[in-house]
């Protein structure tokens, strides 16, 4: 192996595991391995590296050379000369490896959003917290691969359920410590039982000791449990009754801006506070705040005047790049801490749980409550699919005649005026507009 100054290959192999660090293949089975340093002058230099081995050997020095450079800033080859092309697997390899470089393969071969993997990062740091925890192993130490069995996956599954106890309740700043409901645990143990058989079909062997994983899925991810009718739709008359129930601030602002927009939990506590167009009433959803394939390049949507009161408030004075609803992101617990006042106050359960159900809605409701007020006035199928990031059914609404912002701006007009500004005892009058 070689160290070499020479411009940059044009035939390269990216990676979003190693940004700029790329691989060119050569016919005589070596590989260059290209990056730029910067220089205390501000300029650039190309610096390459002839390795010898296999793709996945010089996958993994890329990787060691993009840690050289994030560390250090420069990379000295010089002290792997001598050395094998890539360091000798480990006898028992680590999960967090495994973990790392399957995020990163389904990144470049899947076409992961970055929505999508924002919700699978919180699933495994969930894993790793819980695994720890039934295997009694110290924070930032190794998570031996041979861990995986049947057995252990059937106590993950149990400390999901039932939280971490053992932890003071002072010292339980990691929200994935707290007990799980049935379909997080179930999408937790599918990113599980992904990367497992992902890691079992290495055909490197470059995770050693790795059992088998069982060649049912069902073995490891639990069935969905949802006998009977699926939960309905709220009426407008039971939103105004969960938003009048929401003592708390932040959550209520939540609820209120889900309702009138269709928007997800998750991507109205993202919101800043400079995708808010207030003179012309529109709401400007980011790629990265996307969950379908139809969001993945962004929308735009028209926001219905119900909130212009609150957005007036929320966005009054503060920076663009400030999150919208404010610096405290509420926690799952107080979500559903606010349906349960407002089944006290009269919302019947069916709306966001049921006895016969596995999971509940704490705040799937909302974005239902808006989808049933455009069918109720009558809103064409494809209208509603655009205001609410559904992909389009057919080919026509695809790719000819998709609806126009006219079109949306007409669908929610229909959202019945909301006052979100709450009176002095906490409680927030609703009425439909007249």
């Amino acid at each position: 192996m070689r160290h070499t100054e020479d411009s940059m290959g044009r035939e390269r192999q990216h990676s979003k595991a190693h940004p700029g660090v790329s691989i060119q293949s050569r016919p005589n089975g070596t590989h260059r391995i290209r990056w730029r340093e910067k220089q205390s002058d501000g300029s650039r230099r190309d610096c390459g590296w002839v390795v010898e081995g296999t793709a996945a050997e010089a996958e993994a020095w890329a990787l060691k050379v993009f840690g050289e450079l994030r560390t250090e800033g420069t990379v000295d080859t010089s002290k792997w000369d001598g050395t094998k092309p890539i360091p000798t697997a480990p006898d028992v390899a680590d999960l967090r490896d495994v973990i790392v470089e399957w995020v990163a393969w389904r990144i470049e071969n899947e076409g992961d959003k970055p929505g999508t993997v924002a919700i699978r990062n919180v699933h495994l740091r969930r894993l790793e917290t819980h695994l720890r925890a039934v295997c009694r192993l110290d924070d930032d130490s190794p998570i031996p691969v041979t861990l995986l069995t049947e057995d252990t996956v059937g106590k993950l599954r149990a400390s999901m359920a039932a939280g971490i106890a053992q932890v003071p309740t002072a010292e339980r700043h990691d929200r994935n410590r707290d007990p799980a409901s049935q379909a997080t645990i179930r999408r937790v143990l599918s990113d599980l039982y992904g990367l497992w058989t992902w890691a079992a079909g290495d055909r490197n062997g470059r995770w050693g000791s790795l059992p088998q994983p069982p060649q049912t899925r069902r073995r490891i991810v639990p069935k969905q449990r949802t006998k009977g009718r699926p939960l309905r739709a709220p009426t407008w008359s039971e939103v105004r009754t969960i938003i009048g129930a929401t003592t708390d601030p932040v959550v209520r602002d939540v609820f209120t801006i889900a309702a009138c927009t269709g928007l997800r939990r998750s991507q109205v506590e993202r919101l800043q506070v400079g995708d808010v167009d207030l003179e012309r009433m529109r709401l400007e959803v980011r790629p990265e705040l996307g969950k379908s394939s139809a969001e993945s390049e962004g929308r735009t949507v028209p926001l219905a005047d119900a909130l212009r009161p609150m957005l007036a408030r929320l966005v009054a004075g503060r920076a663009d790049d400030r999150r919208l609803i404010g610096d405290r992101v509420p926690h799952g617990r107080q979500y559903k801490a606010a349906m349960l006042d407002a089944e006290e106050a009269g919302l019947p359960a069916e709306v966001w749980r049921a006895d016969r159900r596995g999971n509940a809605r704490i705040s799937h409701w909302a974005r239902a409550g808006f989808q049933a007020v455009m069918r109720e006035a009558g809103v064409p199928e494809n209208v509603t699919d655009a205001l609410v990031g559904h992909a389009p059914s057919t080919v026509r609404d695809r790719h000819y005649v998709p609806p126009g912002m006219r079109e949306m701006r007409d669908a929610v007009a229909h959202v019945p005026s909301v006052d979100v500004d709450p009176t002095p005892d906490n409680v927030i009058p609703l009425h439909h507009a007249g």
